[in-house]
């Protein structure tokens, strides 16, 4: 999961199974979250590409970023 905020960061989220997780795999996963702070105003949108290995996020700093899905890395900046 993929997401924009007003914080100026994208995040990336561990996926959760329905299974009941204890307060330590809680915590585990919560320190899996990737925080993603390239851009230097206001994250509106993000959009994954289907073949889910990278995403693209767009900011009121005009800039759009192309990111990779494993390594969490700006491919590209377009502005």
């Amino acid at each position: 999961i993929v997401s924009a905020s007003s914080d100026c960061t994208v995040r990336v989220w561990p996926t959760y199974s329905r299974q009941r997780l204890n307060p330590d795999e809680r915590a585990a996963q919560r320190k899996r979250t990737k925080v993603l702070k390239n851009h230097t105003s206001s994250v509106y949108c993000v959009a994954v590409f289907p073949d889910g290995t990278k995403f693209v996020s767009g900011s009121t700093d005009f800039t759009a970023r192309v990111w990779d899905a494993k390594t969490f890395r700006t491919l590209q900046q377009l502005k």
